[in-house]
């Protein structure tokens, strides 16, 4: 399984000292890890957000819009998921938001296991310079990540309290569903993400 791991690591490139996301990006945009990838994006799409920040939210990948515009979230899932921010009274917290990987995969494909660990240091990377307390798994491809040894489903585990030693010290991790699929289910799950929200507000 590709995870994320309890130490440090470095890219290659990366100027630890610049904060500024197009700075990241330069990097990210020269990767030809993943070669379909690669040859298929529009760009790369970097995290975005404050840095630090006590919360990261991290989904799977980009979709079709956000590779076009190079923003992560901005898609009809990432509408609903700022619409549910909205609701749960989150609007003024600082928070930073990221995929595991960073490119769009073809016809919207899950992204393969080489894949994701070919991305892995650059959410390290983003760990360590935004250092959140909490981190929210979006989707079962992420939470998977950061919790390989966990045998629930993302349903059975949406919400729950964990913690981890990630990047040299403890942090919070709090799975939830997908807001893509809480935009095919919304009637059912919409309630629960944003109780969740303001659970997560809440450890803060």
């Amino acid at each position: 399984h590709s995870n994320i791991s309890s130490g440090a690591s470095r890219v290659t490139g990366y100027d630890l000292l610049d904060r500024d996301l197009m700075r990241w990006q330069q990097g990210m945009d020269s990767c030809r890890l993943c070669p379909k990838l690669a040859r298929g994006r529009f760009t790369v799409v970097p995290g975005w957000g404050q840095v630090p920040s006590p919360i990261m939210f991290v989904a799977q990948s980009p979709g079709k819009d956000e590779s076009k515009v190079g923003i992560p979230m901005i898609g009809e899932s990432g509408k609903l998921f700022d619409n549910m921010m909205v609701e749960a009274n989150m609007v003024t917290v600082d928070y930073f938001k990221t995929n595991i990987n960073l490119c769009h995969p073809p016809s919207n494909r899950k992204t393969t296991s080489k894949e994701i660990t070919n991305c892995l240091p650059w959410l390290e990377q983003y760990i360590e310079d935004v250092d959140p307390d909490i981190i929210v798994p979006l989707g079962d491809v992420a939470y998977r990540v950061f919790m390989p040894d966990e045998k629930s489903t993302i349903t059975a585990i949406n919400g729950n309290v964990f913690e981890r030693e990630i990047q040299g010290r403890m942090r919070k991790i709090v799975p939830l569903l997908h807001p893509a699929f809480i935009l095919r289910n919304e009637p059912a799950y919409r309630p629960a993400f944003v109780h969740n929200l303001r659970k997560i507000h809440a450890l803060m």
